[in-house]
């Protein structure tokens, strides 16, 4: 498996983003100010960042997800049958790797 570090802001837009889709789906895909909005929101937030719409944009773009809502449905369409196995493989990656864990 490939990893990689993540800045602080791609960790809480790509958290953000996994969360929405799972809680409110039929709100997915989310708009760039939609995705600052739940990044910034205050309630289940550790730490609360308040950040810009450019870091955001930054944070998405360096994710790979394009920042136009018509081009990432159409990336969201073509990853359909894989969503499943792709989300699980987000989860994954962001834990921590065995050696690392406090016991």
């Amino acid at each position: 498996m490939i990893r990689r570090d993540l800045s602080p802001a791609e960790v809480r837009v790509l958290g953000c983003l996994i969360e929405k889709a799972r809680t409110t789906p039929d709100q997915y895909p989310l708009t760039r100010n939609s995705a600052r909005l739940a990044c910034n929101q205050a309630t289940n937030r550790d730490p609360v960042l308040d950040l810009d719409e450019a870091t955001v944009r930054a944070a998405l773009e360096r994710l790979g997800r394009p920042g136009d809502p018509r081009a990432l449905a159409a990336r969201a369409e073509a990853w359909r049958p894989w969503r499943a196995y792709a989300a699980q493989h987000l989860w994954t990656s962001l834990l921590p790797a065995p050696d690392t864990v406090s016991p």
